[in-house]
């Protein structure tokens, strides 16, 4: 590939960077910006981001150990490691908008916005990437993005109905 990186390699880091996108996303939008202070929803997010990865390379080891037989090569390990670590920086990105409202460039409830949206972007923009990767037509592939997009605001909508 022109990129030097396998479909398999970027399948599974997109698969690391969703999951870890989605429990932070889900994680931002449960907590309350008005009963939480920066310095929380810094720790929350990061925390949730590396539970998520260490998670990631848990399931990776178990999942190849039953499918192949054995314990996975120091190459397949060091592959889930580079893998969690691409899901863990794409999940953790979100933390810089924290981190605005702790410098008070922005504020906590902007912080929130922006982290919020950022997640449902990162959903919606893999599975458009992905489906055009796969060979789907643009105007198809846009609308599968625009669906799963529908379903990550659709969580954030739950913050404001609840």
């Amino acid at each position: 590939m022109a990129s030097g990186v396998s479909k398999e390699v970027r399948g599974r880091r997109a698969e690391h960077a969703i999951y870890g996108s989605i429990i932070v996303l889900a994680v931002i939008v449960a907590e309350d910006s008005a009963l939480i202070t920066t310095r929380v929803a810094i720790a929350t997010v990061l925390g949730a981001a590396l539970v998520t990865s260490l998670a990631h390379v848990y399931a990776d080891y178990i999942g190849e150990l039953i499918r192949a037989g054995r314990h996975p090569s120091r190459e397949e390990r060091q592959t889930d490691l580079k893998n969690a670590a691409f899901g863990f920086t794409v999940s953790i990105f979100r933390v810089a908008f924290f981190v605005l409202a702790a410098l008070g460039a922005i504020t906590l409830d902007a912080a929130f916005d922006f982290a919020e949206w950022v997640g449902v972007a990162v959903i919606g923009g893999y599975s458009f990437g992905a489906n055009l990767l796969a060979g789907l037509p643009l105007g198809r592939s846009l609308l599968i993005g625009l669906g799963f997009t529908v379903l990550g605001a659709g969580l954030v909508a739950l913050k404001i109905v609840l």
